[in-house]
């Protein structure tokens, strides 16, 4: 039988691994065709992602500054 203590110095999480923490949450939630139209053509336009394009146009409709 193997000792329980060799096990745990295999697999497992090492530091540093893994995706970078970016400060943001996944959010999803249902639009109307013509509005992620809109949003997918700002995006190609800027070449930015959608994601940033949400983000720039909804902090602009608020008058959000873009940086915290």
């Amino acid at each position: 039988m193997e000792n329980k203590e060799e096990k745990k110095q295999h697999g497992g999480a090492r530091p540093g691994s893994g995706r970078p923490l970016l400060g943001k949450v996944a959010v999803q939630f249902r639009l109307p065709v013509d509005v992620k139209e809109k949003i997918e053509e700002y995006a190609r336009q800027n070449k930015i992602t959608l994601s940033e394009a949400a983000e720039r146009m909804i902090r602009a409709f608020h008058e959000i500054p873009l940086s915290w």
